[in-house]
């Protein structure tokens, strides 16, 4: 989902699934699972599950929605730390062991 959509988008996704804006993952990840199996074909309640799934993606909602309520401080402050640089990753390590190999 776009920036647009979520900007254009009309549903609330908590009152949707039934559960309070202040969920944990868990919590979020139960009310979806319990509404799918009711509602097998249901493709609004998947598309409120996504859009709120984790810290990153409620914030990223809180903030782009039209009809936000808290202060974007806040809401920026309520995401966890992002790590500025995590090292080398499985391609570079793949890399020195076919160079080492040669």
């Amino acid at each position: 989902m776009n920036t647009l959509d979520i900007i254009n988008l009309t549903i609330n996704p908590w009152k949707l699934l039934g559960i309070s804006e202040d969920a944990g993952d868990r919590e979020i990840e139960m009310a979806w699972r319990n509404l799918s199996a009711a509602h097998r074909k249901n493709d609004t309640i998947r598309q409120a599950y996504q859009l709120i799934a984790t810290k990153e993606d409620r914030a990223k909602f809180k903030l782009l929605s039209p009809h936000r309520v808290d202060d974007p401080e806040k809401i920026l402050n309520e995401l966890p730390p992002q790590p500025l640089y995590s090292g080398p990753g499985v391609w570079y390590k793949s890399l020195t062991a076919l160079m080492k190999s040669k």
